[in-house]
């Protein structure tokens, strides 16, 4: 049973998601002026015939069944078959598709999806009249240049009472349903989405997102890279390649960049790409396998310990982890969080303490200098290193285990520990380390010496103004490998236009802020609420340059007249892991964000009846006829 004396000074501990870029799409406008809004445009190219009959009849069939679902479901709007064979005609394309074909095809009408998909299956029994179907679709993002969505269903209708054969009627409700219900599928679908928080020497590519959002081992990533371009005023996406998953943790994950890819950068958007169900299965079926040999291997290696008489040690891994800095709230005080993996430990093994040690260099050591902190929490997946000083803080434990010679035995933990504060601008690299059950660990380098059994002294680390004294001294594990640099800062500090101004013009605003120690990239963002979920504007990043005061300009007609908008100037350091955040409630990492402050815009006059008439914007045209009225469908009905 565990006694602690003196609580630590710890934040709560809360997981923050990597950060997605979201893409938005336009909105499409009817013959009638009513507008649509959240409207996804799709051409639906021919559906492949994979049944052996080579019949152009079921093709068809099935495509015009896939456009009318996607119609009926209220997200897409298809363009018209006419449209199409212009696009196809004027591209000089012919199926099958490639999928830099299908990209060209999106361009050029102008469309978000381009759909393709292929018709496996259509059987129908001749005794009952049932018809079975096996279909499947697949969504190429035009924008993104990658298939993120598709499903694969299969379908059997019911027996018909007094069947008389009409194979035609009965195929065709069978491709109706289907179509359906992979459109239905391909909506609910959920496309892990993340960032890219860290990319080591090695080329190991380390994401904010993992199992709990519904990533696995060996799935396919497509990784973008989201820039401004200041003469578009807006995101161009480029893509960078491909990657895929190696390890999948519940929090992160870790993979490597595909042949012919890009490594990726920090802040790299990824996107998972479509997956059909059998692959999936044949990945987990092959991951159980694999996992199966571990657990026959670790418990053939357990037993060959028993048998040397607990001999062996080193059989347990250290644990793992990531560092990157965080914050929470706009203005919030900024921590570092460490996600801690557990790493390779038998199962019969228990963890009864973490240890955690803080240096300066990537070649730091486990060492008393570096003690920082200790939590008697045997599973734990984060760990928040806060700037204030901690008190001292004092630990007391007993545990339970089994000696070398099977016999059940008692083992003390002993903890003191200060924690130093964090200092902005200085850079930090960390070390995680476990006390388990003895007999299976390895010593951590300049652990004591002995064995462990009664009567020797137990394992000290003394650190000033502490110590941490475990016996029997095998309890201590390996500590982890270094993890970092991240380097701790403050956010900017705001200096005009002064909060509650009232008297901006807002045709020149000049935003002055005070840089931060550390950082070396910024960026000006505008809202128009006080809880920062409405973007206005957001500038280019700014990099510091040196001088202890920048400032950014913005000339437009962006600001409307007496109007009141709230501004922050994020930071971060380029080439660390990007920052954690939540701001008002929502997942806005990639940076540490200052305090929230507002400002009012001054009347202006109207502009000159010529001048407004001038900027109304022109109706957008396209040959799509997603902006008009709806293109007729497969031979002349309307979808």
């Amino acid at each position: 049973m565990y006694q602690i004396r003196h609580l630590p000074l710890l934040r709560p501990l809360t997981l923050f998601v990597a950060v997605s870029l979201i893409f938005p799409y336009g909105l499409v406008s009817s013959a009638y002026g009513q507008t649509f809004t959240e409207i996804t445009s799709a051409a639906v190219l021919p559906i492949q015939d994979g049944t052996g009959a080579e019949s152009l009849v079921v093709a068809e069939k099935a495509t015009d069944a896939v456009a009318l679902a996607l119609e009926g479901s209220g997200e897409f709007r298809v363009i018209s078959r006419r449209d199409l064979k212009a696009a196809l005609s004027d591209l000089g394309l012919e199926p099958p598709f490639m999928a830099g074909q299908q990209v060209r095809v999106g361009e050029h009408l102008r469309v978000n999806k381009v759909i393709t998909g292929v018709i496996h299956e259509v059987k129908v029994n001749s005794r009952t009249g049932q018809c079975r179907v096996r279909l499947e679709v697949k969504a190429m993002d035009v924008r993104l240049k990658g298939i993120l969505d598709g499903a694969m269903v299969e379908l059997e209708t019911l027996p018909i009472p007094g069947w008389q054969g009409e194979d035609v009627t009965v195929a065709n409700e069978a491709l109706r349903l289907a179509a359906e219900k992979a459109v239905t599928e391909m909506l609910r679908r959920h496309v892990p989405r993340g960032s890219v928080l860290h990319v080591d020497e090695l080329g190991t590519i380390l994401l904010s997102i993992g199992l709990n959002e519904g990533v696995y081992d060996g799935q396919q990533m497509l990784v973008v890279r989201p820039d401004w371009n200041p003469d578009l005023e807006e995101v161009v996406v480029r893509v960078v390649g491909d990657m895929q998953i190696v390890q999948a943790d519940p929090r992160t994950s870790k993979g490597k960049a595909l042949a012919g890819s890009q490594w990726p950068e920090t802040g790299d958007k990824v996107y998972a790409l479509y997956t059909p169900a059998r692959v999936v299965r044949q990945i987990e079926h092959k991951q159980h396998i694999t996992k199966s040999l571990r657990k026959f291997w670790a418990l053939g290696m357990l037993a060959l310990a028993g048998f040397i008489g607990f001999s062996t040690k080193g059989t347990t891994g250290p644990p793992g982890a990531d560092a990157q800095i965080g914050q929470e709230g706009a203005g919030g005080t900024p921590f570092i969080r460490l996600n801690v993996h557990r790493g390779f430990l038998p199962e019969t093994s228990q963890v009864h303490a973490w240890l955690f040690y803080r240096g300066s260099t990537l070649g730091m050591l486990a060492t008393p200098d570096n003690f920082v902190a200790a939590t008697f929490e045997p599973r734990i997946e984060l760990w928040d290193d806060t700037p204030e000083a901690g008190a001292l803080m004092i630990f007391e434990g007993e545990f339970s285990y089994l000696d070398r010679t099977g016999a059940e035995a008692e083992g003390t933990i002993e903890i003191e520990v200060i924690d130093p504060p964090l200092v902005p601008g200085d850079t930090y690299c960390y070390r995680v380390q476990r006390i388990v059950d003895p007999g299976f660990v390895q010593l951590p380098n300049g652990g004591g010496g002995g064995d462990g059994d009664e009567g020797e002294e137990p394992a000290q680390v003394r650190p000033a103004g502490g110590s941490l004294l475990v016996e029997p001294e095998e309890a201590v594990g390996e500590p982890s490998r270094a993890v970092g640099p991240v380097t701790y800062f403050d956010p900017a500090v705001l200096v005009s236009p002064t909060n509650n101004n009232e008297n901006v013009d807002p045709t020149d605003v000049t935003f002055e802020w005070t840089p931060s120690d550390g950082p070396d990239q910024y960026q000006v963002q505008v809202y128009s609420d006080m809880n920062l979920t409405n973007l206005v504007y957001r500038s280019p990043e700014l990099s510091w340059t040196g001088g202890s005061v920048m400032t950014h300009t913005v000339t437009s007609t962006l600001f409307a007249g007496t109007t009141t908008y709230w501004w922050v100037v994020c930071n971060r350091k380029y080439g660390e892991a990007q920052p954690i955040a939540r701001i008002g409630g929502q997942d806005r990492s990639g940076w540490i964000y200052s305090n929230k402050w507002s400002f009012t815009t001054i009347d202006m006059p109207p502009f000159p009846p010529s001048v407004a008439a001038g900027d109304r914007p022109s109706r957008p045209s396209s040959r799509s006829g997603w902006w008009g009225e709806r293109g007729t469908g497969f031979g002349g009905s309307r979808r």
